[in-house]
């Protein structure tokens, strides 16, 4: 397993109070996204007004790489956009 860098681990706690309705709905969200309540809290609080987050991301990365090696690397200038796409991606998270 990846060891995280210092500034991504997680080592601080917070308490949250919520009313049981909001806690339903979270619950209902956290449930379609499959993530835990620490997962979908950060993601809300951290992403919430960029749709990508490094979760998404991933997954396009994972089908770039997949689409380079059915592509067998014939059209260079092609999976150089594609990747210069992906890069643009993941510069929207910084």
């Amino acid at each position: 397993m990846a060891r995280r860098a210092e500034h991504e681990k997680k080592s601080i706690s917070k308490s949250l109070k919520i009313s049981p309705n909001d806690l339903e709905v979270i619950n209902e969200k956290m449930k379609e996204r499959k993530v835990n309540f620490n997962q979908y809290m950060i993601e809300c609080a951290v992403h919430s007004g960029n749709g990508l987050t490094p979760e998404i991301l991933c997954k396009l990365e994972n089908i770039i790489e997949k689409c380079a090696r059915v592509a067998g690397q014939s059209d260079k200038d092609t999976m150089d956009s594609i990747r210069m796409e992906a890069n643009a991606l993941w510069d929207c998270l910084k």
